[in-house]
């Protein structure tokens, strides 16, 4: 800095111009290296910071697929579970299916399933203008069986003769157990003339 002074006397005379150099220095926190060393700090800083964060933040994301990759194990599982439980129910809707519409004696159909049965097949004949014969069957003496042999040999009886009709009969028709000793058979193409 450059200090000009000028004075004056009690006359009213101005003297000359005088100047003083002055140097300034100033304190230290304001200082070009210090100012330097305070960016680098922030810097630094902003650094350190921001290597923190992402450090972070890959430790969130490796935490997190190890999380993913559990519950996906888990999921996988349980779908599995799922599934394997699915297939027993449609197994055993399967076998209940079949249980409700089959005589567990003779295997074969039972009313409940004749009922649709003949009325599909009469709506067949009728279509195809086809000949269509029912048959009803009945085991003489059967309860004579029963009662002199028990029920255990007229099981028995039922399960042979069933097997007997079912060997004689095409694989095309259909026969059922009426109840009891009775048997009915629904054949298809066949008149009484030539059954």
């Amino acid at each position: 800095y450059t200090f000009q002074v000028r004075g004056s006397n009690y006359d009213g005379v101005w003297g000359e111009v005088r100047e003083i150099k002055l140097r300034i220095i100033p304190p230290w926190w304001q200082t070009l290296w210090f100012e330097a060393l305070v960016l680098l700090f922030v810097l630094a800083l902003i650094s350190g910071f921001v290597w923190w964060r992402n450090r972070t933040i890959i430790e969130r994301n490796r935490k997190l697929e190890f999380s993913v990759q559990e519950r996906t194990a888990e999921l996988s599982e349980t779908n599995q579970r799922l599934q394997d439980t699915v297939e027993e129910i449609i197994a055993l809707q399967n076998q209940l299916k079949e249980q409700a519409i089959k005589d567990p004696l003779t295997n074969l159909y039972n009313r409940r399933l004749l009922g649709e049965t003949l009325k599909k097949e009469i709506a067949l004949a009728e279509r195809s203008k086809t000949a269509m014969s029912v048959l009803l069957l009945d085991a003489d003496h059967f309860k004579q069986i029963n009662d002199q042999y028990g029920h255990a040999a007229g099981d028995e009886v039922l399960s042979v003769v069933s097997k007997t009709i079912k060997s004689i009969i095409r694989s095309t028709d259909n026969l059922a157990r009426w109840g009891g000793e009775e048997f009915i058979g629904i054949i298809r193409n066949i008149t009484k003339e030539n059954l």
